[in-house]
């Protein structure tokens, strides 16, 4: 019995052991497994990552749909049967002839202005010469007015004379009264031939006032008749000329509205014209992003249809305000390409990248390797010795990721990155040096 016992005994304290071990063991696994992300890091030794030197850049980007920087409806300014057409998808140049209307009404139009024109013209050449006629005629009769005006002066002068002679003789015995009654006759005869002569000359000078008046206004309708026909042949040799209707500038065409023997009206649509030698791309731009794009920025756009290959242009135009697109503000930013090999095509979904800043030839690094202290910025630089160093750096620009550096660091150099705790993110930076530490800052503020 105690020989079984203690064989009991000695199993037990076994599996005792073995318990022991074992809770040990899991209790070492799970410690380990729970240490932070920064202690498993110092085991590790820092992370790190060299300075770099290229092109920085920011930027925003945004999906948009490829449109025509101009469409046209093109239509004619006169009326007529469709003679010729363009078909969808002809290439035209600028001032080529592409559609004519059938010019026959408008011939006829034409000729019969022309012929307008030449009776006005007739008919304003002989009022012309009549006027000149009349006003001759019209004035010999005041220059006869006046030749008897003055006559009539004269013998009323000769009168008024004899009859003084006469009133002296009859006072002093030497005539009789019937010679003075005479002369009394005479003289109120030639008065009253002064009269006539006088009422004559006014009648004759008034009557050319009339005239000249009259024909001044005679004239001036039938030049106006004139100018009317003048007007209204211009008008017809211009509509004679609609009849051919030309492209106002290259491009394809992409719809025709009118057909071939069928009526075009004036102001009614014949096709479409549209210049596909530029091509704009409206950008949709998150509202946050709108603040930095700029009229003037340089974009690269890129499209699923054309992959591989990137066009190049410029932003021309910004919304000034919002637009809902599925209840989210957005903003178009407008970007306009060249086009030169018609490979952009309108209704093309494409990318734009807008080129909000770039800086060539920059140092950077990551954002979080970064230290602020008193608005300077640090870095934790490991020397070839294993040992790390504070370094004041320069700071330029940075996109949220990675930093601009414009002093104080080399390229190739290594910086130390933060360690990171086990719950943060990606993007999640601990505050002071690649080991939790505060900065050190060397005295004079660093290097």
């Amino acid at each position: 019995m105690n020989a079984n016992a203690a064989v009991r005994r000695r199993r037990v304290a076994w599996w005792v052991w073995l318990l022991v071990l074992a809770l040990a063991g899991a209790g070492v696994f799970f410690w380990l497994r729970g240490r932070p992300a920064g202690q498993a890091a110092q085991a590790r030794g820092p992370e790190t990552v060299a300075v770099s030197r290229g092109v920085f850049r920011v930027s925003v980007s945004g999906p948009g749909t490829l449109e025509a920087a101009r469409t046209l409806e093109v239509k004619p300014q006169a009326s007529g049967t469709v003679l010729s057409l363009p078909q969808v998808g002809d290439r035209v140049q600028k001032g080529q002839l592409v559609a004519r209307l059938d010019p026959a009404d408008h011939q006829r139009a034409l000729e019969n202005a022309r012929l307008a024109l030449q009776k006005a013209q007739a008919n304003l050449d002989a009022l012309r010469a009549n006027q000149a006629s009349t006003q001759a005629a019209n004035r010999q009769s005041v220059t006869n007015a006046e030749v008897g005006y003055a006559n009539a002066q004269r013998d009323l002068q000769s009168a008024r004379d004899g009859l003084n002679a006469a009133q002296k003789l009859y006072d002093v015995g030497g005539a009789s009264l019937q010679s003075l009654q005479q002369a009394k006759d005479a003289y109120a005869k030639a008065q009253a031939g002064l009269d006539s002569a006088r009422i004559n000359l006014e009648t004759a000078r008034q009557a050319l006032s009339l005239k000249a008046s009259s024909s001044a206004q005679d004239l001036k309708n039938a030049q106006l008749a004139v100018e009317q026909a003048r007007l209204d042949l211009e008008d017809a040799q211009r509509n004679l000329a609609r009849t051919k209707v030309y492209a106002p500038f290259g491009g394809v065409v992409t719809a025709v509205s009118a057909q071939l023997g069928g009526p075009a009206a004036s102001n009614a649509a014949l096709f479409t014209l549209v210049d596909d030698a530029k091509l704009n791309l409206p950008v949709q731009v998150d509202e946050t992003e709108i603040g930095k794009v700029r009229v003037g920025q340089r974009a690269e756009v890129t499209l699923d249809a054309l992959e591989g290959q990137t066009f190049r242009g410029s932003v021309t135009r910004i919304s000034p305000s919002a637009t809902p697109v599925q209840n989210i503000p957005v903003f178009y930013a407008t970007v306009t390409l060249d086009n030169p090999r018609r490979l952009l095509r309108p209704g093309m979904s494409a990318e734009a990248e807008i080129i909000a800043q770039e800086v060539r030839g920059a140092l950077t690094v990551p954002k979080r390797a970064v230290q602020t202290v008193r608005n300077r910025g640090y870095v934790e630089v490991l020397k070839p010795d294993g040992t790390q160093e504070t370094v004041r750096v320069g700071l330029g620009p940075d996109d949220g990721v990675n930093q601009v550096i414009t002093e104080g660091l080399e390229p190739g150099q290594l910086v130390v990155l933060p360690a990171r705790s086990p719950n943060s993110g990606s993007g999640q930076q601990r505050q002071g040096t690649g080991f939790g530490l505060p900065v050190r800052i060397p005295a004079g503020g660093g290097r």
